[in-house]
């Protein structure tokens, strides 16, 4: 049975199990929204179908055929991941397994996936120093994220790069170490490679903001302010173009992200990277995806300069990935290996790290007692 068919039994199971009372009244408010959300999806339908008309007529929203062969001459790609699952809370000492992965695929053979494992342990993380200790924890994994990719950079091989995640990752850490390693480390790949973050749930209205500001006259606001993300604009707006028939990718022109749009894309400004952004849609059925491209340049992106690189963007997104598959290869097989899943995390926990299974029967009961 797959994974997929196990979570939805226990949704089923959770579902049942709910108080009979409060389930019904669950089901009536939930069919009361639900007949709004309806009358809310007939009102984004409309706008979509209009935004797909103009932004395809002038040249905003590109199909399959406008993109380039991708070149004949393979080169490296890799996909860079990192996952943790803080587990304990015992005296308010908590430890965080996690995983560092690169996916190495030598001279762009599909076929010859390579894992390296860059990093992977267990961190001891205590409350009374980090109350959040999420957040900690991704800081940390963020961090020796950032050591993978600029280790990458420093080996000098043209490649291909994809990031799990946003390039400016996490996008509202501010902090000047940080943000100055990170910038560093992309500074490194992007001197000779081609980098791209590969954003699965946008939640940031970049793309809209464009359009309000360099379309005024082309859209009215208050139809664009019916979509609260990009990406919830973009999968009403591609699937309007479905509907009338378009086939293979989707993908829009880049945006030049303004530093103004954020305090860390100003703190990422100041070491000098420019964020370019465009989306892309493999197939009809598909998530609409953001990629981020960090550009390391002082003078602004001229119309030509970002149209050429998001071209050869689009190209090697196309190029790994197959049909019917949201994500890239190298983004797909980079979070399946580094993934530490809940079982593994309490398994390490309990027979591992506190041996709760097994010892002393008075240690086991002081343990239990403090969970």
């Amino acid at each position: 049975m797959k994974e997929d068919e196990y979570r939805e039994i226990l949704r089923r199971i959770e579902f049942n199990r709910t108080e009979p009372e409060v389930l019904v009244r669950l089901i009536d408010s939930a069919s009361k929204k639900g007949e709004k959300a309806q009358i809310d999806f007939r009102s984004l339908r409309k706008a979509a179908e209009e935004f797909s008309i103009h932004l395809s007529k002038t040249s905003f929203i590109h199909t399959e055929a406008e993109i380039p062969s991708p070149p004949t001459e393979r080169v490296t790609c890799v996909g860079i991941d990192g996952s943790m699952f803080p587990i304990g809370g015992v005296g308010g000492l908590w430890y965080v397994p996690y995983a560092i992965v690169r996916i190495i695929f030598p001279e762009g053979d599909k076929a010859r996936p390579a894992v390296d494992v860059f990093a992977a342990g267990v961190e001891a993380v205590s409350e009374h120093e980090d109350y959040n200790i999420k957040g900690h924890a991704e800081r940390f994994m963020m961090i020796g994220e950032t050591k993978a990719i600029r280790t990458w950079g420093e080996k000098g091989t043209r490649s291909i790069v994809f990031i799990d995640g946003p390039a400016i990752d996490p996008p509202a850490l501010v902090d000047e170490v940080y943000v100055r390693e990170r910038a560093a480390a992309l500074r490194s790949v992007v001197a000779h490679s081609t980098l791209l973050g590969c954003v699965k749930r946008s939640r940031d209205s970049w793309l809209l903001e464009a359009l309000r500001n360099e379309r005024a006259g082309d859209f009215k606001k208050e139809a664009l302010d019916l979509f609260p993300s990009d990406q919830h604009f973009l999968s009403f707006v591609f699937t309007a173009l479905r509907k009338a028939g378009t086939k293979g990718c989707l993908y829009t022109s880049g945006i030049e992200v303004s530093s103004r749009a954020s305090p860390v894309l100003s703190a990422y400004s100041e070491e000098g990277m420019r964020l370019v952004s465009f989306f892309f849609e493999r197939d009809a059925g598909t998530v609409p995806l953001r990629f981020d491209i960090p550009v390391f340049k002082s003078e602004p992106l001229s119309s030509q300069a970002l149209g050429e690189i998001v071209s050869v963007a689009a190209t090697h997104v196309l190029d790994w990935t197959y049909p019917k598959y949201d994500y890239p290869l190298p983004v797909m097989l980079a979070h399946e290996k580094c993934m530490v899943k809940e079982g593994c995390a309490e398994v390490l926990y309990d027979e591992i790290i506190t041996r709760t299974h097994s010892g002393d029967p008075y240690d086991q009961l002081a343990a239990l007692q403090l969970r």
